[in-house]
């Protein structure tokens, strides 16, 4: 007798990036880096910003985003966290984020607090004042579906058939932004990351 098993369908995209930070009347937009390797698991490339403010990681997920922040010697960005969303470009179509830095009062938080049950924290500084520029600062945000940002249900409007196993995208060059205000240095600012889909690929995956 033989086995049947059903994988669950995993769109993987290909992504570009671009970062805008703006503050004090100046602006900075730096293109993003991709890191992909072949045994990688999530369906979105890492983009590596190397930008003013320091060496940023930003990786799209399902249910949110994950930023990673190694900080440029002497500056500090305060998010704030109520403020920041995620939004579908040129689409008008933007939802509210549940953020929180991973790492708070010299501590890691991950394992004691999700974002998914918490409040956002607020006034807590990314990265803490006086960290050394050489440690990285993790910040996670929650969204829950970024399907709901397109009118497939798809993030990038994806488009999957399942007999035969295939993926389209409706509109190559979806991009999807993250918008954090804030302060930068003491001074109003405004941090912006977005991700634009190129293609995408359907696979199964039987973890």
């Amino acid at each position: 007798m033989s086995l049947l098993f059903s994988g669950t369908p995993i769109i993987d995209y290909e992504v570009t990036g671009a970062l805008v930070l703006e503050s004090d009347g100046t602006r900075e937009e730096v293109l993003a880096g991709v890191d992909t390797h072949p045994q990688q698991v999530s369906p979105y490339p890492h983009l590596i910003f190397r930008s003013s403010l320091g060496l940023l990681r930003f990786q799209l997920e399902s249910l949110g985003l994950h930023i990673n922040l190694t900080p440029a010697q002497g500056r500090s960005f305060m998010p704030v966290w109520k403020a920041a969303t995620v939004e579908h470009l040129g689409s008008g179509v933007s939802l509210t984020l549940q953020c929180q830095s991973l790492y708070v009062d010299g501590k890691w938080s991950w394992t004691k607090k999700n974002p998914k049950n918490e409040p956002p924290v607020e006034g807590v500084p990314f990265p803490e004042p006086g960290s050394s520029a050489a440690q990285p600062f993790p910040m996670a945000c929650m969204v829950h579906n970024l399907g709901r940002l397109f009118e497939s249900g798809a993030p990038f409007g994806a488009e999957l058939t399942r007999k035969p196993l295939a993926v389209r995208l409706a509109n190559p060059g979806s991009t999807v932004c993250l918008n954090v205000p804030g302060q930068l240095d003491g001074r109003e600012a405004r941090l912006r990351i977005c991700a634009t889909a190129q293609a995408a690929q359907a696979r199964l995956s039987y973890h």
